[in-house]
């Protein structure tokens, strides 16, 4: 409302927070966009064949599963603690994003469609096996996504997909995230790789060939944030180290023209980064 404020409609109190959470972080994230360069906007058409492709889902299993091993269970309920931490750091929002680990090669749990993620119970988490979703619930429409990482990255075993305010304004403009800020934080990430809209669902090339051990986060246009690990607390401090830089940039942004490291000061790093990565991901 014109020199009022906001007023937000909804289902129930929980569906009119997560519509106001989500219309919030999307202002904050125009707003720090335009100082990285021009928004990009889609039309129409983009916006319709992209939700055509995650209405694609998962085939139901036949049987239900009644009791959670004790592995299932410490997965389910580090995930909740996840995403709890990355709901309170303003990381992950309650109608957007979404979490899974790995149990073995054929298995991974994921949080579930349409639930908002401030509400998640241990039972709200999706059990996938074999490529089929457990009876009764539907996982979020990323599961296939997340399924493909899986299966193309044996040594992944954790995924968040997500929209932090100071990423998505990267992801809106198409600018550069430039990591080469503090050696720590190169070490980290590396250099941050950016995908094309939609490019998730291509069957050649696509978002699951990008991602990788040496390049654990991936920024896709117009959509989100892609975060790996071989642990999900890995995937989670990267993603935390991301959205830090992410912010570090744009608010300096006003001191100057930011001054990367360089070359051959990388190239030194990289030989520590390789000592590094190769203990970490061992771990």
């Amino acid at each position: 409302m014109e020199n009022h404020g906001t007023v937000i409609g909804g289902r129930d109190i929980s569906d009119a927070y997560q519509k106001f959470e989500l219309l919030e972080v999307t202002a904050k994230s125009i707003l720090y966009g335009n100082k990285l360069g021009s928004v990009t906007l889609l039309e129409d058409g983009q916006i319709n064949a992209q939700l055509k492709q995650y209405a694609t889902a998962l085939p139901e299993t036949e049987e239900r599963n009644l009791e959670l091993s004790s592995i299932n269970r410490e997965k389910r309920t580090e995930i909740l603690k996840i995403v709890n931490r990355a709901c309170k750091q303003g990381l992950m929002l309650g109608a957007y994003g979404s979490i899974s680990a790995r149990i073995n090669q054929e298995e991974f749990l994921i949080t579930p469609d349409a639930i908002s993620k401030w509400d998640l119970t241990l039972k709200d988490i999706v059990h996938v096996s074999n490529g089929k979703r457990e009876k009764g619930k539907e996982p979020d429409s990323s599961a296939l996504l997340h399924q493909s990482i899986y299966e193309q990255h044996p040594e992944i075993n954790a995924i968040i997909i997500t929209q932090p305010t100071y990423l998505t304004s990267f992801a809106i403009t198409g600018a550069r995230f430039n990591v080469r800020t503090i050696p720590e934080t190169w070490i980290y990430l590396q250099d941050v790789q950016m995908g094309e809209f939609g490019c998730q669902f291509a069957k050649e090339n696509g978002l699951a060939c990008m991602i990788s051990k040496d390049s654990p986060v991936l920024i896709l246009k117009n959509e989100c944030t892609v975060v790996t690990g071989t642990k999900l607390l890995q995937a989670f401090d990267y993603l935390e180290v991301a959205e830090f830089s992410a912010k570090s940039l744009i608010l300096s942004a006003s001191l100057g023209e930011m001054i990367p490291i360089s070359d051959n000061e990388i190239e030194e790093l990289g030989k520590v980064m390789s000592r590094w990565k190769n203990y970490e991901w061992k771990m």
